[in-house]
């Protein structure tokens, strides 16, 4: 991908992620709102219909209709695979035991992929959350909504502590996105 390519995109998604959180108002002038806001040290609550514990591996698997929240943000999905470094057993050690001390490293949904943040959804077939850099990658024909705005491309990269993302093309798909002017509504495309 060219650095003229990249450069443009970045500036259509800050402008969308801008436009659409209500940081700029339509004037250009700047709101004095603040943006969402998250604790990476917050619980994390799974729900599912099975939990299988690959304790050699420091990973746990959730499977079937799993709900994931942390804090503001929620991710549902068909599986979902987390997984811990520093994960020790009851006696200290890296072991076979559930891990009890091990911190979040990543997260991996898979299958009918949604998240939801704040006013935003982003949904796909694959996601991958890192929690140390509080970052989200989703793949799998992956879409971002926020009202009636949307924007899709091949990969979508959303970063929560700057509040920002990036939109990629793929090999055979550019990226698009519809933004509409504040107070319209997708209903002006209807007619």
């Amino acid at each position: 991908m060219n650095k003229a390519y990249k450069y443009v995109m970045a500036i259509l998604l800050s402008c969308f992620v801008f436009v659409s959180t209500g940081v700029c108002s339509q004037d250009g002038g700047a709101k004095a709102e603040k943006l969402l806001t998250y604790d990476k040290k917050e619980k994390i609550q799974v729900i599912a219909d099975r939990l299988e514990g690959r304790y050699d591996k420091k990973e746990v698997l959730f499977i079937g209709n799993v709900l994931t929240k942390q804090g503001e943000k929620v991710i549902t999905c068909d599986t979902l695979t987390i997984t811990y470094k520093n994960a020790t057993n009851n006696k200290g050690g890296a072991g076979t035991n559930p891990p009890d001390s091990g911190e979040l490293e990543r997260m991996d949904a898979n299958g009918d992929v949604k998240f939801f943040y704040g006013s935003r959804m982003i949904a796909g077939q694959k996601a991958v959350f890192y929690q140390e850099e509080q970052k989200l990658v989703i793949t799998g024909e992956p879409i971002m909504w926020d009202g009636d705005d949307f924007i899709r491309g091949n990969r979508i990269i959303f970063f929560y502590e700057s509040n920002e993302g990036v939109v990629e093309k793929g090999e055979k798909q550019r990226v698009s996105a519809v933004i509409y002017p504040k107070g319209e509504t997708a209903a002006r495309d209807k007619k």
